[in-house]
C-alpha cells in the first residue's frame, strides 16, 4: 500500500511539473530567437508526459497506456491525439483532467 502511494505521490508531482512547464513553453514570445529555449521545454515536457505515463501503466489499463508511449516515439502528431483521447475513457478523471 505505501509503494502505491509513493507512485501516486511520484504521478502527481510528474503531472504537476509538465503542467508548469506547459504554462512555461506558452508564455514564450512567438519569435525565432525562442525557438532553441522552446524546443528545450518541449522535450521536457515530452520526458513528464513519458514517465508519468509509464507510472500509470502500474495503475491503469497498460494496453491503452502502451499505445501512446509507442505513438508519443512516432511522433505521429493525429494519431497521438487519438491515443490521448483513448487515455481520457481508461484513466480517472482525477488524473487527466489537472488544471
Amino acid at each position: 500500500m505505501k509503494d502505491r502511494q509513493k507512485l501516486h505521490a511520484i504521478l502527481d508531482n510528474h503531472l504537476a511539473a509538465a503542467i508548469g512547464k506547459i504554462n512555461y513553453y506558452h508564455s514564450f514570445p512567438h519569435s525565432e530567437n525562442y525557438s532553441l529555449m522552446k524546443n528545450s521545454v518541449e522535450g521536457e515536457i515530452k520526458n513528464d508526459l513519458i514517465t508519468a505515463l509509464k507510472i500509470c501503466a502500474f495503475f491503469f489499463s497498460r494496453k491503452e497506456i502502451n499505445r501512446t508511449l509507442e505513438l508519443i516515439d512516432s511522433s505521429q502528431e493525429n494519431r497521438l491525439f487519438n491515443a490521448m483521447e483513448m487515455l481520457e475513457l481508461v484513466l480517472p478523471k482525477k488524473n487527466h483532467k489537472r488544471s
